[in-house]
């Protein structure tokens, strides 16, 4: 799940979609916004927006930046949920995010 810090003066959906392809080498045709969320109220002001893309094509290479250490690993719904599980996945926007996509789909998490 790519994520990233949102550029002065950029929207959400305008960071995802550099997100997207920064670091995966892919865009997609389509987005749909699910959610807002707080990281830690009361601690900080930081806000994460998760959005659902698809139409997704690949443009380039995945690796992210020259700074980064990017590598792209392609997984099934069932093996993300048992990494989730095995505690192997422990990033909470991405376990949310894998959540209310697994929603959407009439998966059960």
């Amino acid at each position: 799940f790519p994520a990233g810090k949102i550029e002065p003066g950029e929207a959400p959906l305008q960071t995802i979609q550099r997100e997207l392809e920064e670091e995966t080498g892919y865009a997609a045709d389509h987005w749909q916004p699910l959610t807002k969320m707080a990281t830690a109220p009361g601690f900080c002001n930081e806000w994460i927006h998760v959005f659902y893309a698809h139409g997704l094509r690949q443009l380039a290479e995945a690796g992210g930046l020259e700074d980064e250490a990017i590598e792209l690993i392609p997984m099934y719904p069932e093996a993300i949920q048992a990494a989730i599980v095995e505690g192997r996945l422990t990033d909470a926007k991405t376990i949310c995010g894998f959540a209310l996509v697994a929603g959407m789909q009439g998966a059960i998490v």
